[in-house]
């Protein structure tokens, strides 16, 4: 079989072009690849649940194995959709179903891992959500963000900062220990 198709799903604030850099290196190794664009993602008024996503990530990538095996990459909330969208089309379901192709892998980029078929919340809603990710629906705008820090979040200002320590300084330390001793 030929080599699979990779199929990028972007995070919740992004779009496909958040691959740009990524899709013609896998072009140059010989790998097409697919950016399919999720609905959810800027949606204005938003949508009242990730069901549209799940559609377009299941019909993208059911479409794919009827004929080459896949490797679906997620970044950030596709790993959940994506984990909805994929149950029963892995490489031995999709084989008993007489299709030539099957998801071959699973890859998580700062994502969120569920299993199979997971739903996070009943379909028009986003009840279940972790308070950073509800929406008022009837206001068009997401809950107010926690204070706490996330991966997307700026970093606070230079005089709010806790002193870090790097991993490398106790290794500094020893080196600059070493260099005070007397040669033997």
């Amino acid at each position: 079989m030929s080599k699979p198709v990779f199929v990028l799903l972007h995070g919740a604030c992004h779009s496909p072009s958040c691959w740009s850099r990524l899709t013609p290196i896998l072009s140059e190794h010989g790998y097409e690849s697919i950016r399919p664009a999720l609905p959810t993602s800027g949606s204005n008024p938003p949508l009242p649940d990730w069901s549209a996503d799940v559609e377009v990530i299941r019909s993208t990538v059911s479409e794919l194995v009827k004929e080459h095996d896949v490797v679906v990459v997620t970044h950030s909330f596709s790993g959940m959709t994506g984990g909805t969208a994929l149950e029963g089309l892995d490489k031995a379901s999709c084989a008993a179903r007489g299709l030539k192709g099957g998801v071959i892998r699973l890859v998580y980029v700062m994502a969120f891992m569920v299993p199979e078929g997971f739903q996070h919340s009943k379909e028009g809603t986003r009840d279940n959500m972790v308070e950073e990710m509800k929406t008022d629906l009837e206001a068009s705008i997401p809950t107010p963000h926690s204070p706490l820090p996330t991966p997307h979040s700026p970093p606070p200002p230079l005089e709010n900062r806790a002193p870090q320590r790097s991993f490398l300084s106790p290794l500094r330390k020893r080196r600059s220990d070493r260099l005070a001793r007397p040669a033997p």
